[in-house]
């Protein structure tokens, strides 16, 4: 659906100095899936996003959308094909001045959409958002989540096929994130959709999306499956970005400090366990008392569901035989279970 080649794309400072913000990248998103793409800001993320359809015109690459290479098309064509292409640029950017109804109306009427046909075109984007009997509404009378339903409207107007969002839930509360990712799984169904989407949310890409790219310095260090990227992470820049949002690196902060609560006996070890396959359902912890008389002490805990699998993992403090504790931890990794010591007594 989308395939972007070798894309470059610097920019100048006000001092002279040139800023790679794209440098050769290669990206491909396939008909129908919902693509994110991560990093740390100023990875590079948005002027990825913005090439797909030339708001950030490349240096140099090719970008096709639907086989066709944007680069290269008329004017005319180009128009047509950026047609099919619905974006939200970080902020919602509603006209405040005016209704929600003339909002919405703007890309239609551009379209070509008569004047008597025009309300019914806005009532039904109205309830596909779940914002209807909002049409006589102006953006300052809607919180920032209903703002964003009405961008969306907006964006998906004339029925795109692909749509770009850019930080779409950077501002909202979680309450309201999650509401506003519900309402893009629905659309994605509904449309037929082809999704791309920035976000520097962890849960927000572990929510909606199908696979992920990972940039870092104008660059993608690392893409895949959304699971095997968020459960095994290869890059030290994806390890790190993954590190940065989990519960589970709180504990080297308390071992640094010195914190009671990791505080070991002779013979503890503390250990970070991950989840790194979709298949486990075993009630591994459960089992190493019995298997192997040690005793493991949880004190922290992230799982969650990602693509109908748990993800994350726990910190346990391990007590027992040196020999037995070994054959657990050996045993858990046998088990596809990622094994870190972190301290040890």
């Amino acid at each position: 659906m989308i395939k972007l080649e070798h894309i470059i794309k610097h920019f100048t400072a006000d001092d002279g100095t040139v800023i790679p913000a794209c440098d050769d990248v290669n990206l491909h998103v396939k008909k129908g899936e919902i693509f994110g793409i991560i990093g740390f800001s100023g990875a590079g993320k948005s002027t990825l996003l913005k090439s797909i359809n030339l708001l950030e015109r490349p240096d140099f690459g090719t970008v096709y959308v639907e086989g066709k290479n944007l680069l290269m098309l008329a004017k005319k064509e180009l128009r047509d094909e950026l047609d099919k292409i619905g974006s939200i640029i970080q902020q919602v950017n509603l006209f405040e001045n005016k209704t929600v109804f003339e909002n919405i109306s703007l890309p239609l009427r551009q379209k070509g959409v008569s004047k008597k046909e025009l309300p019914a075109h806005v009532k039904e984007l109205l309830n596909l958002v779940d914002m209807s009997g909002k049409e006589n509404a102006y953006p300052a009378q809607l919180s920032d989540g209903q703002k964003q339903r009405i961008a969306i409207a907006r964006a998906i107007a004339v029925r795109p096929t692909v749509l770009l969002l850019d930080e779409a839930t950077g501002n909202l509360d979680p309450a309201t994130t999650k509401s506003i990712l519900s309402l893009l799984k629905k659309l994605h169904k509904t449309l037929d959709l082809t999704i791309v989407l920035v976000a520097h949310q962890m849960n927000v890409i572990k929510e909606i999306c199908d696979h992920v790219a990972v940039m870092d310095k104008g660059r993608i260090v690392e893409q895949g499956e959304i699971y095997s990227i968020f459960a095994n992470p290869q890059n030290e820049i994806t390890k790190k970005f993954i590190k940065s949002t989990s519960n589970l690196s709180k504990v080297e902060d308390l071992i640094a400090s010195g914190s009671k609560i990791v505080q070991l006996e002779p013979g503890q070890k503390i250990v970070r366990l991950t989840y790194l396959q979709k298949n486990i359902s075993e009630p591994l912890i459960a089992s190493l008392t019995a298997e192997f008389a040690v005793i493991p002490n949880i004190i922290f805990a992230d799982v969650e569901i990602v693509q109908d699998a748990p993800i994350g993992g726990t910190v346990v403090i391990f007590s027992g035989n040196e020999k037995a504790v070994n054959a657990a931890l050996q045993w858990l990794r046998e088990k596809s279970v990622g094994v870190e010591i972190l301290a040890e007594k």
